[in-house]
């Protein structure tokens, strides 16, 4: 049993090895992949990978991907922070400001469902943060702009990545990780708001109409309740699929956009062409790199591997899921969730199967599991270089005003692990 478990052992640790040396994550667990395969397997292990690939991009949901980046990055252009800063200064009742600025967490967690940015768009503002703020730019300020412009949890694209990767019930999956990811997107926006107080009340104010001001305001922050209403309806009675309504979305937003920034539409529609192009290329080069280490490493034994050691640990398939997330939510200190995604989660479905695991069920507890502090990971040359940029910065200052939100964030993963029932409705 040793010898058989021998060599996917070694290929395992020799990725996570590797990852030390700051060697971009997916070329990475490629170059392990196809070293592994040619030494062991054989070339011929390699001609079946295009096929593999273009039968798993036609028969999925992959056109989903770019067209939920496009979406997600239009969404996040129909209202501005300057515009959020505008209604502070307007409304003299705090109270009724933070009644209306309660759809942001939806808006946030309607562009987590269907597609983000994520990570890679956290400091787009954060040039504006240095304008409005007179006191020294610190990690603090990092964080803030990143809870406000990613998608929060689930982040970013994984809901639709973990779908393509693992072939799962949309309708089911998406359904069930709504009302978790609301609570948890509601306590980030009351954090954000609480934390960037100070910032507000030393702004100056400059409207000069302000009831137009506040109409404008207060329907962009509205329109959120109309998507997630509109989402609820068409994924639980499956009137579109996924790309349909996607591109419904796209339209309606577009329209929204054109009317409402007539000077700035273009230049959004032409940034958002190129993020997308940019991200989709990102993601399917991940994909591709994953598929090398996958076929390899399933060939090699690796399942058998991966459901052995875990076996070993205990027979109680709580404890084993637990080990499972605690494993994940690890090796986002080495991979992104990209990695993740495209290779271990795979990997861990035939176990999930085996163990009897809802794998909807589980696939919502990966989504709690994956944190979103894109500073610290992956562990390599990229994220050493960033804190010497940030040298600084104190990283107790940075993770204290934080560990409210990931003491609620593990609330919640709690909730979520012992009433499955409720969320997936089994």
């Amino acid at each position: 049993m040793f010898e058989n478990h021998l060599i996917p052992s070694l290929m395992f640790f020799s990725t996570v090895f590797v990852a030390f040396t700051g060697i971009a994550p997916s070329l990475n667990i490629a170059l392990v992949g196809i070293l592994f395969g040619l030494f062991f397997v054989g070339s011929d292990l390699f001609l079946r990978i295009p096929s593999l690939i273009y039968d798993t991009i036609y028969n999925l949901n992959w056109l989903s991907i770019p067209l939920a980046i496009f979406f997600s990055y239009l969404a996040r252009h129909l209202i501005s922070l300057e515009e959020l800063l505008i209604l502070w200064k307007i409304l003299k009742k705090r109270g009724l400001f933070s009644i209306i600025i309660f759809p942001i967490p939806l808006n946030s967690i309607f562009t987590g469902l269907i597609g983000g940015t994520g990570p890679i768009s956290s400091l787009e503002n954060l040039s504006f943060f240095k304008k409005i703020n007179t006191v020294k730019l610190d990690i603090n300020f990092i964080v803030l702009n990143q809870l406000i412009f990613i998608s929060l949890i689930p982040p970013s694209l994984i809901l639709i990545i973990l779908v393509n990767s693992t072939g799962a019930n949309t309708t089911q999956f998406f359904i069930a990780i709504i009302f978790p990811a609301f609570l948890y997107g509601l306590i980030c926006q009351v954090f954000f708001f609480w934390y960037l107080k100070k910032v507000f009340t030393k702004l100056g104010t400059s409207v000069s109409s302000i009831k137009t001001e506040k109409k404008l305001l207060v329907l962009k922050l509205a329109s959120p309740y109309f998507f997630l209403i509109g989402f609820f309806i068409i994924m639980f009675n499956e009137l579109l699929s996924l790309n349909q309504m996607l591109s419904f979305g796209i339209l309606i937003i577009s329209i929204f956009l054109i009317v409402n920034k007539k000077n700035h539409c273009k230049t959004i529609f032409v940034a958002g062409y190129k993020k997308t192009g940019m991200l989709s290329g990102i993601i399917f080069f991940s994909y591709l790199c994953a598929q090398f280490f996958l076929e390899s490493f399933r060939s090699l034994g690796g399942d058998d591997f991966i459901l052995s050691e875990i076996s070993k640990v205990s027979s109680d398939a709580n404890i084993q899921l637990i080990i499972i997330l605690t494993i994940v939510f690890l090796l986002q200190f080495l991979f992104t969730w990209l990695e993740i995604s495209f290779v271990l989660v795979p990997i861990l479905i035939p176990v999930i199967s085996f163990l009897d695991i809802d794998i909807v069920w589980f696939l919502v507890m990966i989504c709690f599991s994956f944190h979103n502090l894109a500073f610290f990971t992956p562990l390599g040359i990229n994220s050493t270089s960033f804190w010497k940029k940030y040298k600084t910065a104190s990283t107790s200052k940075y993770i204290k005003p934080y560990l409210t939100l990931v003491l609620f964030k593990f609330t919640i993963l709690t909730l979520v692990f012992f009433n499955k029932n409720f969320f997936i409705g089994n």
